[in-house]
């Protein structure tokens, strides 16, 4: 009797185990279609389900599949190298396209989340720190694809000279190129710059009214780069210049503020930062124009070729 219980103890373990693997097991009917499975499970927050789901269809030649794995991994928080590697697949794969790509906007997302990871490293990696390469990620997304978040994370570099020869100036210049499409973090951080007289001329009014539109914006979520923690910060860098400022300056500001600003778009003709831009023609046709380009660096230091191959 004793036997016949272990042995029955046993057929139900294994049957468990077996349902387990057969749950596990998905027969996908194209790679599409696991595509399909992976994405819903995906927005859906279950992660677990569309892992296998989203790998049957990046080894199925869907090019999006990776790109979706990355943004898993990343948001798991425990699993950087992962989402490095996808990303950075992903980038390279698409590093000739150009902004009129239809994903143009993933492809952005990828160079400046490998450039990211490039400018603090992962512990325990092989990915080191190397502020260069990071700057040749956020340069390609900055330039190719005009996004304004890689322009911000260009403009922090020259602020900070690493990786590239420190120059206020050129920050100011990609700062007025994403600022132009209304990221917050970029109206806040040129604002600084222009209560400073860092890179441009000082001109508090104009300073005080890009921390207003920063401000707003950074409460919106449909504007770019929204995030709670940015939008303390914000707020916190607007209450710092509200509070230093005469009547007349804030006065001049609201003027500022009231008539060219628009939610999630502004459009102020910034003084004292030259329009030097730079031309370029990309695989898929998109071409810069001279009115919303992105500048070229002043120090005449581009880094090495935007090549990823």
């Amino acid at each position: 009797m004793k036997h016949f219980t272990i042995i029955i103890s046993c057929v139900i373990a294994l049957v468990s185990i077996l349902g387990f693997v057969l749950s596990r097991s998905v027969d996908f009917s194209s790679p599409e279609a696991a595509y399909r499975q992976g994405m819903s499970a995906f927005h859906s927050g279950e992660y677990e389900r569309a892992i296998p789901a989203l790998k049957a269809a990046d080894q199925g030649g869907v090019t999006t599949a990776n790109f979706a794995l990355a943004r898993i991994y990343k948001a798991s928080g425990n699993d950087d190298l992962k989402a490095f590697q996808m990303f950075d697949k992903f980038a390279r794969g698409h590093s000739s396209a150009g902004y009129k790509h239809p994903y143009a906007a993933a492809i952005a997302e990828a160079f400046v989340e490998v450039g990211k990871y490039y400018n603090s490293g992962i512990p325990g990696t092989d990915v080191k720190k190397d502020p260069h390469e990071a700057y040749r990620y956020f340069h390609h997304a900055a330039a190719n694809l005009r996004n304004p978040i890689a322009a911000y994370h260009v403009a922090l570099l020259y602020l900070s000279g690493e990786g590239v020869v420190k120059n206020a100036r050129t920050a100011a210049k990609w700062l007025k190129n994403s600022y132009e499409k209304n990221h917050a973090q970029s109206q806040a951080l040129l604002g600084n710059l222009f209560w400073q007289g860092k890179g441009v001329k000082t001109n508090k009014p104009l300073a005080l009214s890009l921390l207003m539109m920063a401000r707003t914006n950074s409460e919106d979520e449909n504007c770019i780069g929204y995030d709670q923690t940015t939008q303390r910060r914000i707020l916190k860098s607007f209450e710092r210049i509200d509070g230093a400022v005469s009547q007349k300056i804030r006065t001049g500001a609201n003027d500022i503020y009231e008539e060219l600003y628009y939610p999630c778009f502004a459009n102020i003709d910034l003084p004292a930062i030259e329009d030097v831009r730079e031309r370029r023609v990309y695989e898929d046709g998109g071409e810069p124009n001279r009115s919303d380009g992105p500048p070229e660096d002043a120090s005449g230091d581009n880094g090495p070729p935007m090549t990823f191959h």
